[in-house]
């Protein structure tokens, strides 16, 4: 599925992204792989921005987080108002709306 497709619907603030097949969506970086998405979300224990490095050494062609630290620090990155909400719609998209 193309990346843009999956972005439907996504609030962006701003992209480092071009039109890419996506084969999945995570947001574990020990499941990254080659053409996926990786959505660094914040939670209670951890948060997942300090996994971005992993999530592209492990292959991952697309971040998408909420902190723009992370944005500006690394490549192909998508920056969002809310990843959380992001990853509900990128699944949504990615399942054909059902």
């Amino acid at each position: 599925m193309k990346l843009f497709d999956l972005l439907s619907g996504v609030e962006i603030i701003q992209s480092k992204m071009e039109n890419k097949d996506i084969k999945y969506i995570c947001s574990d970086s020990r499941r990254a792989e080659k053409d996926y998405i990786f959505v660094a979300l914040k939670g209670e224990k951890r948060n997942g921005n300090d996994y971005i490095k992993e999530a592209i050494n492990n292959g991952c062609s697309c971040i998408i987080t909420d902190d723009k630290n992370s944005f500006y620090e690394y490549e192909n990155t998508i920056l969002t108002h809310n990843a959380r909400r992001a990853l509900s719609i990128l699944w949504n998209n990615y399942y054909g709306n059902p």
